[in-house]
């Protein structure tokens, strides 16, 4: 009898929550990240990120179906019970073509340990895919460290609001942020994030950037001091179009991708050394690189929206218009496809296309469009 295909990519699927509380998703949708962050942390595995599994949530396409969509050999399902600071996870996982149970677990844990938890879960998992971890990545997984209930939530609903508006919510995401590390000053995830919304600040003109830009640094340094290596994204960023410097910038990125191949963080760090063949006149290497990075990662969406903005900067506007609007009819709510969108039609020279995309754009920011349409 042959021997079994051996696992080597495995997508968590969104886990459904038990609490009753139809309020408690956004902590559900914020273990379902972490679990995948720690996967993602073992270089032989290959883990979607949340961002491409997020559309699968409450589908009833199979098992096997959403396993060839995403290109994995496994999933991993299950469900959250959260009551006060108790929590309860229940994992599986199933090889992905045929549907097959292989393990599963139950969990029940304090919230202080939910992130020691999930590192757990993921030893568990690498045990049972039979996967060699490296000496770091085995130290990083018996090290996590316990959190305050009270900044994990705070955190977990900043990351929920960065799904959905990401920077076009920077004031809100940095003040739930801002709570989480002053109730745990080595939350290393709020810092990554809080580096990179200090910086969206500025971007969105929510702040001058002079007045956010040392917050943003002083972030990202913390950040790197606690291992949070994927924060060289917004630094990448700040290095790219804040400092000009794009030899640095293109470092930053890299060091991503080396530290954290097969993730969504080394999809997101492709498409920035691509962005920066861009700026530097190299548009056909530039776009090559952008769409690589985000066919690693082919479900994460928002991302897709910003390539195709860098489409349209090539005057390629039939294909970001194309593109966006296929985004768009699986993901009718997303700030950024509409961004990509109205921008393609402008410079396209289309204009009234470009105001209903607008128009779209501030109804999902919760913004008056009538201005607009007037």
């Amino acid at each position: 009898m042959p021997e079994a295909a051996p696992i080597r990519s495995i997508a968590v699927l969104p886990l459904q929550t038990l609490s009753g509380d139809p309020e408690q998703a956004y902590f559900a949708d914020g273990v379902t990240e972490d679990l995948i962050g720690a996967l993602a942390g073992i270089s032989a595995l290959r883990v979607p990120s949340h961002c491409s599994v997020l559309r699968f949530k409450g589908t009833t396409e199979s098992l096997p179906q959403i396993a060839a969509e995403l290109g994995v050999d496994a999933l991993i399902e299950g469900s959250v019970r959260r009551v006060g600071d108790q929590v309860r996870i229940t994992v599986q996982l199933v090889k992905g073509s045929f549907d097959e149970h292989i393990w599963h677990q139950r969990y029940d844990e304090d919230l202080r340990e939910i992130l020691a938890l999930q590192a757990r879960i993921a030893r568990s998992v690498a045990d049972r895919v039979k996967v060699t971890l490296t000496a770091g990545e085995t130290e990083r997984l018996v090290t996590a460290s316990a959190v305050v209930p009270a900044a994990y939530d705070a955190y977990v609903r900043a990351r929920q609001l960065d799904r959905v508006r990401f920077g076009f919510a920077a004031p809100e995401i940095i003040e739930l942020l801002e709570r989480a590390v002053a109730l745990d000053p080595n939350f290393v995830s709020a810092h990554v994030l809080l580096a990179g919304r200090y910086w969206s600040a500025a971007v969105y003109n929510y702040a001058p950037a002079e007045a956010v830009v040392p917050n943003a640094r002083a972030h990202a340094q913390r950040a790197l001091e606690l291992g949070g290596v994927e924060v060289n994204i917004s630094l990448g960023w700040l290095a790219s179009f804040y400092e000009w410097d794009w030899a640095q910038a293109r470092e930053l990125f890299q060091r991503v991708r080396d530290a954290r191949p097969n993730t969504g963080d080394a999809s997101h760090a492709q498409v920035g050394q691509g962005v920066v063949l861009c700026v530097l006149g190299e548009w056909e290497r530039g776009l090559k690189e952008m769409r690589e990075g985000h066919a690693s990662a082919p479900l994460y969406f928002a991302l897709r929206a910003f390539v195709l903005d860098y489409e349209s900067r090539a005057r390629r506007y039939d294909a970001a218009i194309e593109g966006s609007n296929a985004v768009l009819a699986i993901e009718p709510n997303l700030p950024q496809a509409y961004l990509a969108l109205w921008q393609a039609h402008w410079w396209k020279g289309e204009f009234d296309e470009a105001v209903a995309a607008n128009a779209n754009l501030l109804k999902q920011l919760g913004m008056d469009p009538a201005p607009l349409t007037r």
